[in-house]
């Protein structure tokens, strides 16, 4: 039998024939003997395929990468944790300690199963489906021709009678009746080009997908496997067959003129063509990675009744906690006198900056890297895990207030304010990529309002919104990522509501500190009110920073108090 993917121990027979086969197709999967791998390179359909002998195939090359920590071990596993790959001697390290592990031929088989399924779909039902339409509708103009050429020779003849008298009227109705044809056939022409436009915009995502399979390296499994999202093809654009008319000729005087000929009625209207297949074919593009996870998966995750406090994190060498940013197993927090520090889960000081900083001014990336900002020089500054400081992104004139690392675009939000004449501030959102570049302001709602007084807290949901807390304005504001205003939350009560830190959580739920009633108010991903997660009955005294740890556990600091709270609020329960 074969073992993993090399060359057999006995012959395998070709999926075409009874041949012993020799040679594999990478997109499709098929095992093909030396005469059907010709045919299968020369098939229009197939041609563009790789078939690649047994002995050479290459779909588990990057398994003799070496690992940068062990050079002489080959990286062969990925830490869904962390999402990178380790090698063996990787996984017993304390920093992946309780991680999940998952075999790279694991996830490469899944992947191409995956890719194939959708290159199947696409190949073998939507296009040929669309083909038979675009036949039918075609056959359709056909016959409409042929009814309202009936139609015109009945009345072509009951008028022969009175030709001289009647010229004018029959006239009329002709042209009337040319519209109606000319209406009828511009739409079924019309659906004719939607279905013709609908088969290049398949062929090309059949051929996008296969083209992706041919050049699959490592990063693209990890990105498959990370999102959570689907494609959503766009469906079969919708057809009717045409409505029928018929021709109903009538006796009249004379002097009834313009009622002696009968009147085109409709007979039945035109129907939705029938598709035998989903109209919203759904491709979805996550990988099907056997579950190993420690959760079941009939468990999901809910919000408890209520909140408990679990323990307090005393963190040496800062006045307050001002603002919180959780990486991994760490934690960096700053205060009001503008020290930033990172300390462990029990509070031991690893390592402390000092930064000219505001409200929520720093936050970690997905490298690890730590992101602050420096209102003296006007720049966001970068800190790698091997403290390696440079100035990132400048604002130029703008103060930098706060700054976001979205762990799920990987771009950078940072709020910012500038002073004009008459000490007027001014404030503005900006996204930047990855690499620094900006991508998109956020400063006006569609009204041309200003957004934003004084941006001082920002973060991202899990629906990609922009949510800012801005003090002056007493309210979070929450745009979409293209920048269309949703809400903006200004309290649960007629009381004062003064936002400070914020953050989302895996349910879409957005926490927000209230400094000003000493609590921490949780609302759903649309602005609505949930509830008030953590009250004055647990001592809280101006709360201002918030993050969520790994095990989505709520990180609360407060206003000169250098203890951080640490609360439970979410669980695992049964469906």
């Amino acid at each position: 039998m074969a073992t993993g993917y090399g060359t057999p121990q006995f012959h395998l027979n070709c999926d075409q024939c009874e041949e012993r086969c020799g040679f594999h197709c990478n997109i499709c999967g098929l095992k093909l003997c030396d005469s059907c791998k010709d045919k299968h390179s020369v098939d229009p359909v197939t041609s563009h395929h790789k078939v690649i002998q047994f002995s050479d195939q290459e779909i588990f090359k990057f398994l003799n990468e070496k690992c940068q920590l062990h050079t002489d071990e080959n990286l062969c596993k990925l830490c869904s944790n962390c999402e990178t790959f380790v090698c063996t001697k990787c996984t017993v390290k304390p920093i992946h300690k309780d991680h999940l592990f998952l075999d790279m031929r694991d996830l490469y088989k899944c992947y191409s199963e995956t890719r194939r399924s959708e290159i199947s779909k696409i190949r073998e039902r939507l296009i040929p489906t669309s083909n038979n339409i675009v036949r039918d509708v075609v056959q359709d103009v056909t016959n409409i021709k042929d009814m309202f050429k009936i139609i015109r020779s009945g009345l072509i003849s009951e008028a022969a009678v009175l030709k001289t008298f009647f010229d004018d009227v029959v006239s009329d109705k002709i042209d009337k009746l040319g519209k109606i044809e000319k209406d009828i056939i511009e739409n079924l022409n019309n659906e004719g080009d939607t279905l013709t436009d609908y088969i290049s915009y398949l062929t090309n995502l059949r051929q996008t997908y296969e083209a992706k399979l041919l050049n699959t390296d490592k990063n693209d499994i990890i990105v498959s496997q990370r999102e959570n999202t689907t494609i959503k093809i766009i469906p079969i654009p919708e057809t009717h067959t045409p409505d029928t008319y018929e021709y109903k000729p009538r006796g009249a005087p004379l002097e009834e003129v313009t009622k002696l000929f009968g009147r085109v009625r409709l007979k039945a209207n035109g129907a939705k063509r029938f598709v035998d297949i989903d109209d919203t074919l759904i491709l979805d593009t996550k990988q099907k990675i056997p579950d190993k996870t420690k959760i079941k998966p009939d468990m999901v995750l809910r919000r408890s009744v209520v909140a408990e406090k679990l323990r307090e994190i005393n963190v040496n060498g800062v006045h307050d906690g001002c603002h919180l940013s959780f990486d991994i197993d760490r934690l960096w927090v700053s205060d009001t006198r503008c020290v930033i520090l990172q300390a462990d889960l029990h509070g031991k000081l690893l390592q402390k900056i000092n930064a000219a900083g505001g409200e929520g001014y720093h936050s970690t990336n997905k490298a690890r890297d730590l992101l602050f900002a420096d209102k003296e020089k006007r720049v966001i500054c970068k800190m790698t895990i091997e403290k390696e400081v440079t100035d990132f992104i400048s604002t130029e004139d703008w103060v930098p207030k706060c700054v976001f690392c979205s762990l799920i675009t990987k771009d950078i939000l940072v709020g910012m304010v500038k002073e004009t004449q008459g000490s007027k501030i001014r404030s503005k959102i900006k996204r930047y990529d990855n690499d620094g570049l900006m991508i998109r302001e956020y400063n006006k709602n569609m009204t041309k309002q200003r957004l934003y007084e004084f941006p001082s807290y920002i973060c991202e949901n899990k629906n990609e919104d922009v949510c800012t807390s801005d003090h002056r304005k007493k309210a979070v504001v929450v745009v979409s990522k293209s920048g269309r205003h949703k809400f903006s939350y200004q309290g649960s009560s007629q009381r004062t509501f003064s936002p400070n830190g914020i953050c989302t959580d895996d349910l879409g739920h957005l926490l927000i500190c209230d400094g000003a009633s000493n609590t921490v108010h949780i609302v759903d991903e649309n602005g609505s009110f949930i509830a008030l997660l953590i009250n004055e009955e647990f001592g809280l005294k101006n709360p201002c920073g918030l993050c969520l740890d790994e095990e989505n556990n709520l990180l609360v600091g407060q206003w000169d108090k250098k203890t951080i709270s640490v609360f439970k609020y979410l669980d695992y329960c049964s469906q």
